[in-house]
C-alpha cells in the first residue's frame, strides 16, 4: 500500500516523505503524531496523510478524527489530513478533513506603539 500512496503523490506532483514506520523487534507500527503515515506538500500547505485498504476505511477514519492529536494537527498546524483507502484493483478513497477556511482580510486594527 505504500508505493499505491506514493504513487498517488506522485501524480498530483506533491512533495512527500514517508514517517511511519515499522518496529521490527516490537512488531508495531508506529505513525507520526500517533495517526500520520506521510506527509505531503502542495501549493496550499501540508498534508497528513494515513492509507489503508478500502474495506478498513471506516475504523482508520474514526480512529483519525478521535485520536487525541487530530485537533492539534488541523487546528494548531493548519495541516488537512486525508485518509485513503486503496481497492484490489488499485483505485483509491479518499476523505478530507481539516480544510483550511478562508483567511481574513488585513486587519484593520492599528499596532500598538513601539515602547
Amino acid at each position: 500500500m505504500r508505493q499505491l500512496a506514493m504513487l498517488q503523490c506522485q501524480m498530483r506532483h506533491w512533495d512527500f516523505e514517508q514517517v511511519g514506520w515499522y518496529d521490527h523487534r516490537a512488531r508495531r507500527n508506529h505513525d507520526l503524531f500517533g495517526f500520520i503515515d506521510m506527509l505531503a506538500h502542495d501549493d496550499a500547505g501540508t498534508i497528513a496523510i494515513q492509507y489503508t485498504s478500502s474495506s478498513n476505511m471506516s475504523a482508520r477514519m474514526k480512529k483519525v478524527t478521535g485520536h487525541k492529536n487530530f485537533a492539534r494537527v488541523t487546528e494548531g498546524y493548519g495541516w488537512r489530513v486525508v485518509v485513503w483507502g486503496f481497492r484490489p484493483d488499485g483505485s483509491v478513497r479518499e476523505a478530507w478533513f481539516g480544510l483550511p477556511t478562508v483567511a481574513p482580510g488585513p486587519s484593520t486594527t492599528p499596532c500598538p506603539p513601539a515602547s
